[in-house]
């Protein structure tokens, strides 16, 4: 038994409107305040600093939703593995589009494989 379909609206009502706009406007935000902070940070120091409050946030997240992050199985060992084996296959690799493209390629193969269930995907109701 499948989850009723969500109603489909022609028109972008309010409670669609404000997310994207919304989401616009921290797009723009990011751009000036980077160029700001530019002036007085190193941009790898920035990137770092970004990257641990926003997943400070991803934890707290996770933490209120009662989402276990550190389950004891393979996935954390498995994940630091793939990290490791990309960062050394691209080890003092120029940046380019061809290496943009191949890690493009090898996160969308990790997402094909490991397919989160029915369960897994968030949002949806599990059938009872």
């Amino acid at each position: 038994m499948s989850a009723p379909a969500l109603a489909r609206n022609e028109v972008i009502d309010a409670t669609a409107a404000a997310p994207m706009v919304g989401l616009t406007f921290s797009w723009g935000l990011n751009h000036v305040a980077a160029k700001l902070s530019y002036a007085g940070y190193d941009p790898v120091f920035l990137s770092i600093m970004r990257t641990l409050i926003g997943g400070l946030y991803v934890v707290a997240w996770c933490r209120w939703r009662g989402i276990a992050l550190l389950n004891r199985d393979v996935t954390l060992a498995v994940g630091i593995g793939v990290g490791v084996l990309c960062g050394a296959l691209f080890l003092g690799e120029p940046l380019s589009a061809g290496v943009f493209t191949a890690l493009a390629l090898i996160v969308a193969g990790l997402v094909i494989v490991n397919r989160p269930s029915r369960r897994q995907i968030p949002g949806e109701v599990p059938d009872a």
